[in-house]
């Protein structure tokens, strides 16, 4: 089954809108007016959204709504992390594909060449009752000949069976080693290192470090800031109530003397704000820096995390396939066996008879020769058992690999 990555539409939507959800660069009031401007839009473009997209992608579209619904802006991932998001599973999606595509095309043919091959020795087995009458005289200064090769011909059919089943088994053992020890490897290559986790460590305490600067910064700022806008509107205040022509000489003396030291608390304020201003700046500017570096270093994890994640998920495929092609290989076996010995072996048995008993060995004949193909259709429909299992092994497979993304 093919599926559908995101549209670049819903994407772009969803980044847009935590690109906004996340910019602490702006006012809260102008954030809060953007993200409503978008909700609905974004919203609409989730819900137009098609059906044929991965579990995981639906997943991903409900708890994006759902946050939006809920104007949670503080849930909602930021920019770099759902662009990552929407690259894993874009990535996922064209190698499920390809499986897809690739994988049982291959299984079908099998299918068909050995069904083919089984119908044409039935069609040979047929030939071969009708052509048993004609030896039936020849049959009885051969008997003791043809019983001999009849018993050689059953100890080498059980030979070859037991072989055969010891082989594939060790020859299972073998595949499924190799493929663990590969997908161990590239597990191990794939997911993230103790230097990524250490660095990961070290760029999120240097973030939260200067989180809480900047916080506090901005804090210090607001409250110095605020009580400057105080100051100035008691002055401004003072300097109208001077203009009145209603004051005494002595109120107006009052009046200038507050005036005057309004005046130098202002200024005093005005020094203490501009430099909470630029604490408050720098600061901002190495959060800032502080959060780039996290995003980075993140955004690297994560995608060593999914590259790992779809190691395993491979190797899971690969083990489904080494189980169905070991089934394969067995009852191809059971087919060539039951062509080549089992039949010998009947035809021997038959050969044996003496002239004597004709009747009863054109009924056995026949009757082995109807055994005979009996066996060989029960291996064709094992066979093609077999590759109907490995197509849906293979099937279910991807469908396992799609739903995991």
């Amino acid at each position: 089954m093919n599926v559908n990555n995101l549209s670049k539409e819903v994407g772009a939507a969803i980044i847009e809108l935590s690109a906004v959800a996340h910019d602490q660069t702006i006012s809260e009031s102008e954030r809060n007016q953007k993200l409503s401007l978008l909700k609905s839009s974004v919203i609409s473009k989730i819900d137009a959204e098609g059906n044929t997209i991965t579990f995981a992608g639906k997943t991903f579209l409900k708890e994006i709504k759902e946050i939006i619904a809920d104007e949670d802006w503080a849930a909602l991932p930021d920019p770099k992390k759902i662009t990552n998001t929407l690259s894993e599973m874009k990535t996922l999606v064209a190698i499920l594909n390809s499986l897809d595509q690739q994988l049982l095309p291959t299984i079908e043919a099998i299918q068909r060449f050995f069904i083919e091959s089984a119908l044409k020795q039935i069609t040979s087995l047929s030939n071969s009752e009708i052509s048993s009458i004609s030896k039936q005289w020849e049959a009885a200064s051969k008997q003791f000949e043809h019983s001999a090769m009849a018993a050689w011909q059953e100890r080498t059919s059980g030979i070859i069976s037991a072989a055969v089943g010891i082989g594939v088994a060790a020859m299972s053992i073998v595949a499924k080693g190799a493929v663990t020890l590969a997908s161990s490897k590239s597990f191990d290559k794939a997911r993230p290192d103790s230097e990524m986790k250490n660095n990961m460590h070290n760029v999120d305490q240097a973030k939260a470090e200067a989180k809480t600067k900047f916080e506090k910064a901005k804090e210090v700022f607001d409250k110095v800031d605020n009580e400057f806008e105080q100051k100035n509107t008691k002055l401004d205040e003072l300097r109208s109530k001077l203009k009145s022509d209603k004051l005494s000489p002595k109120e107006t003396t009052d009046i200038k003397q507050e005036i005057k030291s309004h005046n130098k608390e202002v200024a005093s304020l005005k020094d203490k704000r501009d430099n909470a201003e630029t604490a408050f700046n720098n600061a901002r500017n190495t959060y800032k820096i502080a959060s780039s570096d996290y995003d980075s270093v993140l955004g690297s994890m994560e995608r060593k995390s999914a590259e790992a994640s779809r190691q395993v998920q491979i190797y899971r495929a690969y083990l489904d396939i080494v189980d169905s092609g070991a089934s394969i290989a067995q009852n191809i076996t059971k087919l060539n066996n039951t062509v080549n010995h089992d039949y010998k072996a009947a035809m021997a048995k038959v050969d044996s008879e003496t002239a004597a008993y004709m009747v009863n060995f054109f009924s056995s004949s026949a009757q082995y020769a109807r055994n005979a193909a009996s066996q060989a259709i029960d291996g064709m429909n094992s066979v093609r058992s077999g590759c109907d299992a490995s197509i849906q092994n293979a099937d279910s497979s991807v469908n396992y690999a799609i739903r995991a993304i």
